[in-house]
């Protein structure tokens, strides 16, 4: 399980990944663990983009196709809801990051199909001072805003996730404010 220093570090440095991504209007659409990769120096590195796409590419799929992986797909990913953005990214970050912290993914099922159906009718996930050891308040209501059923409850960009983090005082940065103003 992850402490908070490592969950942060990761946090920090996929969300800057996924900003890059933003900056360039790609979509990952596969975030999980297995495409997060750690470097010698403690670094991690967002890998695989086999099935990203540009967010200006509206036929990347034949409708009614699922896209990414059931365990940490986003609900508008699971609904086909088009077009997805960057907070299908940010709320599969969260979801990987609810799983290395608790040890469990709350959706995980038997089959994909149950998987991706309990992240549209089960109760949202949600990381809880019971199921989270030591992660403080703030990064635990960061995380739980990220893996929110409602796009719209995300945060809208990787860099306003990152402000956030250094306003709640997980990590000092030199953030592109202005970037941040603009979205």
């Amino acid at each position: 399980l992850l402490s908070e220093d490592e969950a942060v570090k990761i946090l920090k440095d996929v969300a800057l990944a996924l900003d890059v991504l933003h900056q360039n209007q790609v979509l990952h659409r596969d975030v999980k663990p297995g495409n997060l990769f750690i470097t010698k120096d403690m670094t991690c590195k967002l890998g695989d983009l086999g099935i990203s796409r540009r967010m200006i590419d509206r036929t990347a799929t034949t409708t009614g196709h699922v896209v990414g992986t059931p365990g940490y797909i986003s609900p508008e990913q699971v609904l086909d809801i088009r077009p997805i953005d960057i907070r299908s990214d940010i709320y599969s970050l969260g979801l990987t990051l609810f799983h290395a912290i608790t040890g469990f993914n709350p959706f995980s099922r038997d089959t994909a199909y149950d998987s991706m159906l309990a992240r549209i009718q089960d109760e949202e996930a949600k990381l809880t001072s019971g199921n989270s050891g030591q992660i403080s308040d703030n990064l635990r209501k960061i995380i739980n805003r990220m893996i929110r059923r409602r796009s719209s409850e995300r945060f809208a960009s990787p860099l306003m996730l990152l402000s956030e983090l250094e306003k709640q005082g997980l990590f000092q940065s030199n953030l592109p404010t202005d970037r941040h103003d603009q979205e």
